[in-house]
């Protein structure tokens, strides 16, 4: 909160990459809970993670992870850029 009060962009940049590194959390978290049994001989359990196709797999576990990250570091990158607005001019 005092990132964003000194930084509107970086600050909000900040809290939505923090939001989605959560939200892939616990989008991994459900998937890794949920489970489906099959009625066959021998049953046979799969978490919903492994029902899922490889393409799914990789947006699932890197690719959410992989955002939430680029726009954190996009928040940092903007926090550290020197605003040219409250720069004093050179005498």
């Amino acid at each position: 909160m005092i990132l964003a009060a000194t930084n509107r962009k970086a600050g909000a940049a900040i809290a939505t990459g923090v939001f989605l590194f959560l939200l892939a959390v616990g989008v991994n978290t459900l998937y890794s809970f949920e489970s489906v049994c099959l009625d066959i001989l021998p049953p046979q359990c799969y978490s919903g993670y492994d029902a899922l196709s490889t393409d799914q797999q990789l947006v699932l576990t890197p690719g959410l992870y992989f955002v939430a990250f680029s726009v954190i570091v996009l928040g940092v990158i903007l926090w550290s850029r020197r605003d040219r607005v409250f720069e004093k001019p050179r005498a």
